[in-house]
């Protein structure tokens, strides 16, 4: 990587469960110890807790909770809730 820029990989739910969480986790350590770059997995989109604690505690850093489905009081307690996994993990 010319630039040595850092990169923010955003994977979106459909692929996370076509690769794998731990698969795509794996790549985007392996990617940036090789290219000596800092990088981060995103969370595109992810709409239930389990599945963005089961990503945070393999290492990802950043993450996109879609309660679109949720009403506007359920998104609320499901962003605080994702919050609360985040720092405690």
């Amino acid at each position: 990587m010319e630039a040595q820029s850092p990169v923010i990989l955003a994977v979106t739910p459909g692929a996370m469960n076509y690769v794998g969480r731990a698969y795509i986790q794996a790549i985007a350590e392996v990617a940036a110890k090789e290219n000596d770059i800092p990088m981060a997995l995103h969370l595109d989109h992810h709409e239930t807790l389990e599945t963005i604690e089961e990503s945070l505690k393999l290492g990802t850093k950043s993450v996109m909770i879609d309660g679109l489905h949720s009403t506007f009081e359920e998104n609320i307690k499901l962003t605080k809730r994702v919050v609360e996994i985040s720092l405690i993990l």
